[in-house]
């Protein structure tokens, strides 16, 4: 129940910000001005063993990204005009699938757009992954 429920919020998430483009206005005294960025990919599934990820944004905006979870890192800085979003996500080391959400605003346009990133479970070794050693056994 709680996975399913999990999974109803990030397509509900994902659907909220599928449009992921924003924009607004500013006269600066010399006419207006329209600023905008667009990122079309807000959900991304990877592996456990983890990876860096290139998100492009398009758009003349200031915006800078944060991650809500440790395990999902984003460089502090900020870019502008057809960037590009760097994610990078650790390897899963839990037999339990993950998520977070990176969170991209815009300056100007104080808008934000989720990307949700699902990273699948890390390799886990059980029993039945070793072989018997029949010496051992005899002892």
């Amino acid at each position: 129940m709680k996975k399913t429920l999990l999974n109803l919020l990030t397509i509900v998430m994902v659907a909220m910000v599928a449009w992921g483009t924003v924009s607004c206005s500013k006269d600066d005294g010399g006419g207006e001005k329209t600023y905008t960025f667009n990122i079309t990919k807000t959900s991304v599934e990877i592996g456990g063993e983890g990876e860096t990820l290139n998100i492009p944004v398009n758009g003349n905006d200031y915006w800078t990204a944060t991650s809500n979870r440790s395990w999902c890192t984003v460089p502090p800085s900020k870019a502008d005009n057809n960037g590009k979003l760097d994610i990078t996500v650790s390897a899963n080391m839990s037999a339990e699938a993950r998520n977070a959400t990176v969170t991209v605003v815009g300056l100007h346009t104080k808008q934000s757009v989720a990307i949700v990133v699902s990273q699948a479970a890390g390799m886990t070794i059980g029993r039945e992954d070793f072989e018997e050693d029949e010496d051992l056994n005899n002892h």
